[in-house]
């Protein structure tokens, strides 16, 4: 299925997005994820884009506007944009809180200057196909269209205090073909 996606400066990422949805009850790691369309926007261009083949390993990260942990990771998350879209990875984010407008969440994503584009997750439709649980949960998907890993970006809120670096070492991981240690951490938010 082709779907048209909104694209603005820095979220070219979207262009390589893998497919975004559960076909059965529970998107357990390890689960293929089933071609469905995904809504996404950050404005300016229109380009579409097939949606129903994995194209690359891609990052999900849910994040709040008001949620106190998102601002704390902003850096540690531009961070690991610089390192890994330089290896092919793509990076979305989705905003799922309904008490956010869209402009707060366009507003926050463009101060924020993530590279990757993002989701306006209505009724957090997406954010429960992945069974997220808390603002600042990054989820990797696979070449092979499967969750790899999902939890918390490090074991830290505190960047002086992170001591593993969770989202970066099962991209390591994944992108040296191997499987991925450590599948599921706790995230905070």
């Amino acid at each position: 299925m082709r779907i048209p996606v909104l694209l603005g400066a820095g979220a070219l990422a979207l262009l390589a997005v893998p497919y975004l949805a559960f076909a059965g009850d529970e998107p357990a790691k390890g689960k293929p994820v089933p071609g469905e369309p995904m809504p996404a926007f950050t404005a300016k261009v229109v380009q579409t884009i097939d949606s129903t083949k994995p194209v690359g390993v891609t990052v999900y990260m849910t994040l709040g506007v008001n949620c106190p942990a998102t601002p704390q990771y902003t850096d540690r998350v531009k961070e690991l944009e610089r390192t890994y879209m330089s290896k092919g990875v793509n990076f979305v984010y989705i905003y799922p809180n309904k008490t956010e407008s869209s402009e707060a969440k366009a507003n926050f994503h463009a101060k924020s200057a993530y590279a990757g584009g993002w989701v306006d997750d209505e009724g957090a439709r997406i954010t429960k196909l992945l069974e997220g649980k808390k603002t600042s949960e990054a989820f990797v998907v696979g070449k092979d269209g499967k969750i790899a890993y999902r939890g918390g970006i490090d074991d830290s809120l505190k960047a002086a205090d992170v001591k593993t670096k969770h989202l970066a070492n099962a991209l390591d991981e994944v992108l040296a073909g191997k499987p991925v240690t450590t599948t599921t951490t706790k995230p905070f938010g």
